[in-house]
């Protein structure tokens, strides 16, 4: 039995083009033991996205995990059917991108679009969703969570926006 929450054991992950192979992830080998912390750095284009993706099953066509296992706690999940991961998703396993916008939809007030995840993935019924969303799901800022919930993913026009600000915060 092992300590680590995720393990990653040489996983590959290549897009079939009609120009040719692009192999995005090449035989990566990881382990996050619980209560540690692990970065992925890389520059552009350099298949973080793609590592992150292929873990979750996710990757777009005409990419396809080629080789490799994944692990969650000490079960396999790399061979698991759709909608076996999408049971996961989101409860057991998610991942935040690098530009937070990209997670959310800009013209949904925040808390619906944390209503409709916890509603998907905790088979929470819609009713206890809504109830659950003001108070636990956003920091919501100096007005309070259920301002946060009430907000627009984007920031008002003209706002200076810094890379830690509260649309990681709604992703998270």
């Amino acid at each position: 039995m092992s300590d680590a929450v995720l393990r990653v054991e040489g996983l590959q992950a290549h897009f079939f083009t009609p120009e040719g192979v692009v192999k995005a992830v090449n035989g990566v080998s990881l382990e996050l033991p619980r209560g540690s912390t692990l970065a992925v750095l890389g520059e552009s284009g350099a298949g973080k996205t793609s590592l992150g993706l292929a873990i979750l099953n996710l990757l777009p066509h005409p990419g396809r995990v080629v080789a490799g296992r994944v692990f969650l706690e000490d079960t396999e999940i790399s061979g698991l059917k759709d909608e076996e991961m999408r049971r996961l998703r989101g409860r057991d396993i998610a991942m935040i991108f690098q530009d937070p916008v990209g997670g959310l939809n800009p013209v949904l007030p925040v808390g619906v679009q944390v209503e409709e995840i916890i509603t998907a993935h905790l088979a929470v019924p819609p009713a206890r969703g809504q109830a659950a969303r003001p108070g636990r799901a956003i920091a919501g800022g100096p007005a309070g969570p259920a301002a946060g919930c009430r907000q627009l993913p984007l920031p008002p026009v003209g706002r200076n926006v810094s890379a830690g600000d509260d649309r990681h915060r709604h992703c998270a």
